[in-house]
């Protein structure tokens, strides 16, 4: 039996009062609790946002490698919109009758109506004239044939029609899906597509010295002077098969040409300016139509007002000479171009220009 005031009590008394520095110490922590507590709660929400951030950044990333590395496109085109821009090419190259893929039989065309500027020119118009219709009946033979083709898209009454086509894939399928995977909505677009035309027995980049049939134009577009940020697209009107298409390595200087193979309203996305790619001599017997689009995100874009780029090229690679700045919305697009022209563009709908204010 234990006696009261024994060693037990003692002990007892001893373990509660050693408890009462722990509990004062205690009733101060939650005396301080309300003041802690927001500091935590921002901090962390600062630390999940950083993650957060750190996570779409990488994202980011990602999808952009993956593209610079060359990658097809399916679905970004709608079939109905390539279809419509088939048609106004057809239309701007005054052959709405011949299917693309026969664009070289404009061949036959060129070159009677050069015949009969030669024999009018016979009749009378002098050497000079002579001369000039001797000319186009030369090119009509030549590479430089898709030279022409290129002009006479230009010249055209329906290359405005043409444009606007490329603006409402560019501006309501190519840059809502680059901002979706890049999560910025500012870009530095090409103001006008360039245009692409591989004649059976040709190929549509110009061939150098020394160059062979199955490596045609080798370069990369850094060589030119492109903004190390671009990312070229290219649009199939007609489609990309054998030697009528597009070979193009996957890492700078890596030499894997890869052949590029897509049916029309096929969209291919490689990084140009850093990968080499060229053609090869066209013998499928069919021609190739293609238009390319370049775009800079504007979170990689670099004004080249800075004497680098190459000053002798007609357009240098800035805004509001060789590109155009898109802002991609919910509801509208808004392309502003630098030149004082602002586009605006609603969900489905034709863009309208208008004086910037």
């Amino acid at each position: 039996m234990v006696r009261r005031g024994g060693p037990a009590p003692l002990a007892a008394r001893d373990s509660v009062l050693s408890l009462l520095p722990s509990l004062a110490s205690r009733s101060a922590l939650a005396a301080r609790v309300p003041r802690l507590l927001p500091l935590a709660l921002l901090g962390g929400a600062a630390a999940f946002l950083a993650f957060r951030r750190m996570r779409r950044a990488a994202a980011a990333a990602a999808f952009w490698q993956t593209l610079s590395r060359g990658k097809l496109l399916e679905g970004v085109c709608p079939p109905a919109l390539a279809d419509a821009l088939v048609r106004e090419m057809q239309r701007c190259l005054d052959a709405a009758e011949l299917p693309l893929s026969q664009t070289h039989l404009l061949r036959r065309r060129h070159a009677r109506a050069a015949c009969a500027e030669l024999q009018a020119a016979g009749g009378g118009e002098g050497r000079g004239g002579r001369a000039a219709a001797l000319r186009k009946v030369a090119v009509a033979a030549s590479p430089n044939f898709k030279d022409v083709l290129r002009a006479r898209v230009l010249a055209s009454p329906h290359f405005g029609a043409l444009q606007l086509l490329c603006q409402r894939l560019v501006h309501h399928h190519l840059l809502p899906f680059l901002r979706d995977g890049l999560g910025e909505d500012s870009f530095a677009v090409q103001c006008q597509p360039s245009m692409r035309f591989n004649l059976p027995g040709c190929s549509a980049l110009g061939a150098r010295p020394g160059d062979s049939d199955e490596m045609i134009g080798l370069h990369a577009d850094g060589e030119y002077g492109h903004q190390p940020g671009e990312m070229n697209f290219t649009l199939a009107l007609t489609p990309f098969f054998g030697s009528n298409g597009l070979f193009v390595e996957t890492e700078p200087g890596r030499g894997d040409f890869r052949e590029v193979v897509m049916d029309t309203g096929g969209i291919f996305a490689f990084a140009g300016v850093s990968r080499r790619h060229h053609n090869k001599r066209n013998t499928t017997g069919v021609s190739r139509v293609s238009l390319d689009f370049r775009v800079i995100p504007m979170s990689k874009y670099q004004d080249s007002r800075d004497g680098e780029r190459k000053a002798s090229r007609e357009h240098r690679f800035t805004l509001g000479e060789y590109f155009e700045l898109v802002v991609v919305g919910r509801n509208n697009t808004t392309v502003t171009t630098g030149r004082g022209l602002i586009f605006r563009t609603d969900e489905v709908g034709s863009p309208q220009r208008k004086l910037q204010n």
